[in-house]
């Protein structure tokens, strides 16, 4: 693996241990209020359709 494999690697556990303590304890609706009120959360394509 090469420095730059290893460095790219720890930034991306590093960034899933901040999303599940951010997460724990929380239930769905916590995280995405949109779902209370059925409204479509926007997605990759979504918005990019949308920029157009």
């Amino acid at each position: 693996m090469t420095k730059h494999d290893e460095i790219r690697l720890r930034h991306m556990i590093e960034a899933a241990r901040e999303d599940v303590s951010f997460a724990r304890g929380r239930i769905r609706s916590d995280l995405y209020p949109s779902q209370r009120t059925n409204a479509k959360r926007p997605t990759a394509t979504n918005e990019s359709a949308t920029k157009r």
